[in-house]
């Protein structure tokens, strides 16, 4: 259990020691846009990012970024009760940390020179989720269902607040919140004996300022509230009025939301195709807020019929009471995911509800979670779909539902153990699998999926938790759970039905594809990779999904990535067999740009080259796009402002450069863009190599810190350590200057 002291200025303090080799430093301000104000919406996340501007003692260089150049996992989050800042760190650079965070705690420098190319930045992010059906629908609902509270406006805000906000409301803002006693200092994982006291020693002499406060109730309400929204999908949306966090009920309805989510309360629903899928939201907040029930639909109005004839039945159900609470425990394995959920019980009112939660879900009752799904206190939203005024690369997702013959040939899927093994001495287990497959990334996709529709229940309700993936060749499955799961996880890959709600399957990816096809993001990375690698384009391929008959044929067994004890990884041989090839793909490069339109708020850039990946070429992609320490956001993010988000990495094969831009930006920002990426063709420094070999290094101690983050990179790395510390910069600079890069667009229509 944390500990938790409190110095004279207010400031909280909360230890929370494991026996992580990493440590987390989370700062939370018991702030966030609830306490907004009118022409204020916005304000608390344009902070957020005018925090990482400088501060007075630590600007420039010597910034909140240059942990990162020191292997730092770092980045900040607002809320609507929460502001956090955080750094995952080696324990010898904590120090550091906490005087960077108690200078721009007291002494931001908040320029006007920065908000302005900042403001862009914050403009593009808000473009993005306007790209998002779903978020827009969502955003719209809260705006319906709170009209007094000031939970009713997005964190991002309202576009006219955003782009008149000045230098100066922004310090009136910090000044009046950012204060000791409106924050919590959290220290977890690996805790120096001294914590306590290096948090004094830059923290205790902050004036402690004044309590923020919000005392804004919303209005009971009286009656069904409705929108209707046009758009690129079939949505329905329901959301209910429920109670504050730390009441009872609300750890009641997190039974209610797991239970729909993964035991099928709306099943039949989705069986008799008239939702593709249907998901519980709810997240507990520190004044009420809304439980929400979405679904994607080919008819939203008879979707709304259905779902709400099963609430009026009030279906009794078995509360999944151990699930939930292992699911909790899930969330604190690491120091990070610790601190994150110390970071929104805080929010909520006492870090103390990460551990009394689970005493307090054994009392719950039945009856207390449906009284919440009444119509009087709804808020419905409805999505109708449109057809896209802009032809889009294919028009293939108006296709009827495809009927498909049930009775399908499986053969028995067995994986192959490697070397990849790492114990533990938890009541915890992390697995991830692989496949080698010569079918399409979506037959995969689809592959993958229905071997874990097999027994979802039986999983759900013992708290596993499991994750599946297309890969470049075949599919992937990841298991994460209670030690005492391992023998239900072993049961469900040697003896899958891959007929097992297979319709259903079909319809959800289906959906998936149509709704991938809208995202100018992931349009531009499918191009990128058809062009160069001759991947097939997801959009070509829902036709193949009526040969689902040949699913287990070309399916092999690839490795396996285990963290777990010796127990586990005897019950996992039973998996083993022996002998297996790898696939070596052929790269084909290709000159020239391509370019896709679509109706869209903000555009989609991606750069790409084949490449063989080694130690060389990841370094040279760190150096150039390695988060803030990396050229492109040094120049054309954080002094430019010309985008929210520009990177660069090696992933199967493939160098890839990937921005998004504002349609009016667009021109400069690929300009600059490229001209960074012919300076760093150039050559880079000695200092930039050693720098981001630290980066490396301490972000692969990071990783460390979470199992599953763990396995997968154990099951995908090639490059040992000692191979990124022996490279020379000799090897890094002949790595880059031969690559040529292949530029593709997707987004709103603007000449480049």
């Amino acid at each position: 259990m944390p500990v938790q002291h409190t110095l004279d200025n207010g400031l909280r303090v909360i230890l929370a020691p494991t026996n992580s080799q990493a440590v987390t430093l989370n700062i939370t301000y018991r702030v966030g846009s609830a306490n907004e104000g009118l022409c204020q919406t916005g304000d608390t996340h344009i902070l957020e990012h005018m925090m990482f501007g400088g501060s007075k003692h630590y600007n420039g260089d010597k910034g909140m970024w240059s942990l990162e150049e020191c292997g730092a996992t770092m980045n900040a989050t607002t809320y609507l009760d929460r502001t956090n800042y955080y750094e995952v760190m080696q324990p010898s650079k904590l120090t550091k940390a906490l005087a960077l965070e108690a200078d721009r705690m007291q002494s931001p420098l908040l320029l006007a020179s920065k908000l302005k190319s900042e403001m862009r930045v914050v403009r593009n992010e808000y473009e993005r989720q306007c790209n998002n059906p779903f978020s827009r629908m969502q955003s719209k609902m809260m705006n319906l269902a709170f009209l007094e509270h000031p939970y009713g406006h997005s964190t991002i805000g309202f576009l006219a607040d955003i782009e008149h906000v000045t230098a100066d409301n922004i310090k009136a803002y910090h000044h009046k919140y950012y204060t000791p006693c409106n924050a919590t200092v959290i220290v977890a994982g690996n805790v120096p004996t001294d914590a306590l006291n290096l948090v004094k020693t830059h923290f205790e002499g902050i004036p402690a300022g004044e309590v923020s406060s919000n005392y804004v109730i919303e209005p009971v309400q009286h009656g069904m509230r409705r929108f209707v929204e046009q758009g690129k999908a079939g949505i329905v949306g329901i959301g209910f009025k429920a109670p504050r966090g730390l009441h009872e009920d609300a750890v009641g309805l997190e039974l209610l939301a797991y239970d729909i989510n993964h035991n099928g309360i709306f099943q039949p629903l989705v069986d008799k195709g008239i939702v593709y899928n249907i998901t519980a939201s709810w997240q507990r907040m520190k004044d009420p807020s809304l439980f929400s029930l979405w679904a994607s639909a080919p008819d939203p109005d008879k979707a709304e019929q259905e779902i709400w004839a099963i609430i009026d039945k009030q279906p009794h159900f078995e509360l999944p009471i151990d699930a939930v609470k292992q699911n909790w425990s899930n969330k604190i394995l690491s120091s990070q995911s610790l601190s994150a959920e110390l970071n929104e019980a805080i929010a909520m009112g006492d870090y103390r509800d990460v551990y009394a939660r689970h005493s307090v879900v054994q009392t719950c009752k039945h009856e207390h979670m449906w009284k919440y799904l009444q119509r009087t206190q709804a808020t419905v939203g409805i999505m109708k779909q449109v057809q896209d005024p802009i032809p889009m690369p294919t028009g293939i997702y108006d296709m009827p539902n495809i009927a498909i013959d049930d009775q399908i040939d499986t053969n028995t899927l067995e994986p192959v153990l490697q070397d990849n093994i790492c114990f533990v001495q938890a009541d915890h287990v992390s697995l991830r699998i692989e496949y080698n497959s010569t079918h399409t990334p979506v037959i995969n996709a689809l592959t993958a999926d229905m071997i874990t529709k097999c027994s979802e229940v039986q999983m759900g309700a013992n708290g596993v938790q499991r994750t599946s993936e297309a890969t470049r060749d075949g599919f992937a499955l990841s298991y994460a759970g209670p030690t005492q799961s391992i023998q239900l996880i072993v049961d469900e890959l040697k003896n899958n039905k891959l007929n097992h709600k297979l319709h259903q399957t079909v319809q959800l990816h289906a959906n998936s594809l149509a709704s991938a096809q809208n995202n100018v993001d992931i349009m531009v990375v499918n191009v990128l990779r058809h062009k160069l690698l001759g991947d097939p384009m997801p959009n070509t391929e829902m036709k193949e999904l009526k040969q689902v008959q040949t699913l287990s044929k070309g399916v092999l067994p690839c490795k396996i990535t285990l963290a777990g004890t010796q127990d586990t990884l005897n019950i996992v041989k039973q998996l083993c067999v022996k002998g297996f090839k790898t696939h070596t793909p052929t790269l084909t490069p290709i000159s020239g740009n391509t370019h896709i339109v679509a109706d869209k708020t903000s555009c989609a850039v991606a750069w790409g080259c084949p490449v063989k990946e080694n130690a060389a070429v990841v370094l040279a992609a760190s150096i150039l796009g390695g988060g803030f320490a990396g050229r492109l956001m040094k120049t054309v993010r954080d002094q430019m402002g010309l985008t929210y988000g520009i990177y660069a990495g090696v992933k199967d094969s493939l160098f890839v450069i990937k921005s998004s831009f504002n349609p009016t930006l667009l021109q400069r920002g690929c300009k600059e863009t490229e001209k960074i990426i012919k300076e760093w063709q150039k050559g880079v420094t000695i200092e930039e190599l050693q720098t981001h070999k630290n980066m490396i290094m301490g972000k692969r101690l990071v990783v460390k810190d979470d199992l599953l983050k763990y396995i997968t990179f154990l099951h995908h790395n090639t490059i040992s350590d000692q191979d990124i510390l022996d490279t020379s910069l000799q090897d890094v600079n002949n790595a880059i200057k031969d690559l040529q890069f292949y530029r593709v667009t997707t987004g709103k229509q603007s000449k480049v």
